[in-house]
């Protein structure tokens, strides 16, 4: 495993874990969820220590695997408090692509020139994957594909959640995922950096939300996605992996509804020359779990 500070656009420099293959065929990046960290700090922890097999360090060794031959790039989150995990500089409006096409070349570069080294291609597919929590950034990620594709005349970055849901399902005030965008950032930086943009999507080839708790609901980001995404790899595959503690849990009712919100726009408007869709259920005969939750995350593929 390889892991530095890798510089960013904006804000202070950040960690990838990277683990490098010779022979890769892709590029995995994971977003974490809340509870998962480095195996140490789990364990100090009363919340995340029954969790421990679902580690960093041994999250890119599993995915390493799932998707072998392969490069992994974790992203760490910026915060950890022993619960909750925090993309906080990561999903700052209008610079979250550049800074993680920015970090990745970085770690390329500080990798090929360490010591036992070797060089590593930067054109190969790209497979976007967000497990539970993680989902704030890869819809943020999303959000700004649409903000460059898009002619919106607000001059604003894109937020991914619709805003208006019609009394359809609504979000409570402690729900921590709250939308991302309320700054109404100006889109003037990410509209500069269009080519980066475009550039990073080019290559992504797989989009996985696993068990996640949020999904875009934004038709103008949706349609980025089934429409206008700028992918040289067809069709884009869209996985959601799902089981009953996301799909089933009474108290959290926004989930389903945002989950099959996304489904239904993409259905309506995809074309399948151009991506395709999986809905994967597990374990879903049993209870809502945490357990399984996690577990989700050997059974995916």
């Amino acid at each position: 495993m390889f892991t530095r500070n890798f510089s960013a656009v904006f804000g202070r420099p950040r960690p990838l874990l990277c683990r490098f293959s010779c022979d890769a065929t892709a590029d995995v990046v994971y977003f974490p969820g809340d509870v998962q960290s480095m195996r140490e700090e789990m364990l100090e922890s009363d919340t995340s220590r029954d969790y421990v097999e679902y580690c960093f360090e041994n999250m890119i060794e599993l995915l390493a695997s799932k998707f072998a031959p392969c490069n992994v790039f974790l992203v760490k989150p910026v915060r950890y408090d022993g619960s909750f995990n925090h993309y906080d500089d990561l999903i700052m409006p209008g610079i979250a692509v550049v800074n993680l096409k920015a970090m990745m070349e970085d770690a390329r570069t500080q990798f090929s020139t360490s010591e036992g080294g070797f060089p590593t291609r930067n054109d190969l597919p790209v497979k976007l994957i967000a497990f539970s929590k993680g989902a704030v950034a890869i819809n943020h990620l999303l959000a700004e594909l649409a903000t460059v594709c898009a002619n919106d005349p607000s001059g604003l970055v894109l937020d991914w959640e619709v805003e208006n849901k019609q009394g359809r399902w609504s979000l409570p005030t402690w729900e921590p995922s709250m939308r991302i965008s309320r700054t109404a950032s100006r889109n003037s930086f990410l509209l500069a950096h269009k080519s980066d943009v475009i550039d990073f999507f080019s290559h992504v080839e797989q989009l996985h939300w696993v068990d996640c708790h949020r999904f875009p609901t934004n038709p103008v980001v949706v349609s980025a996605i089934t429409t206008s995404f700028p992918s040289l790899i067809k069709p884009l595959g869209v996985f959601l992996h799902s089981t009953p503690r996301q799909m089933k849990d009474r108290s959290r009712k926004w989930i389903a509804a945002e989950h099959n919100e996304f489904v239904a726009q993409v259905q309506t408007h995809n074309d399948p020359a151009n991506l395709k869709l999986h809905v994967k259920e597990y374990l879903s005969n049993e209870p809502p779990s945490m357990e399984n939750h996690f577990a989700v995350l050997k059974l995916f593929c």
